[in-house]
């Protein structure tokens, strides 16, 4: 697995999410996890074996979660803020924007691509959020314990 950080800027202080990458970087079905409201990337281990052969897979860490930088307040920590960060790792996935890592260039995407929206508990509702504001964008949806 190789891990990325990607800049949230227009706060104060800004911060970074985690995201973990794995699989088959040509892979046509890509797959964004999204884990509970306690849970990091770790979660999806288990996935990552068993489709990683197959399939491009994007693991998460909400903020103040796993390796993603903290919210610099607690009022700060609600779904809007969080839809907001999935959208930049969305954006990261798609390949339009790059990581704090290397912000020179995009990462290159094969095309076409089909997206997947992995969500588990709260990852789960915040992905049937991204979806139905993005229809167009997403493939698909699989929610596991919501």
């Amino acid at each position: 697995m190789k891990s990325v950080r990607l800049l949230i800027s227009g706060e104060d202080p800004p911060r970074s999410i985690a995201l973990e990458e794995a699989g088959q970087e040509s892979a046509r079905d890509t797959l964004l996890c999204l884990p509970g409201l306690l849970e990091t990337h770790e979660s999806f281990g288990g996935l990552v074996g068993l489709l990683g052969n197959d399939h491009r897979i994007f693991l998460m860490d909400y903020a103040g979660r796993g390796d993603s930088d903290p919210m610099p307040e607690a009022s700060h920590y609600r779904m809007s803020r969080y839809l907001g960060d999935i959208g930049v790792a969305l954006a990261y996935v798609q390949g339009r924007l790059t990581s704090s890592m290397r912000p020179s260039r995009p990462r290159e995407v094969q095309s076409p691509m089909r997206i997947h929206l992995v969500g588990t508990s709260m990852g789960g509702i915040l992905a049937m959020s991204v979806a139905a504001q993005q229809p167009a964008g997403i493939a698909s949806v699989v929610l596991n314990d919501v």
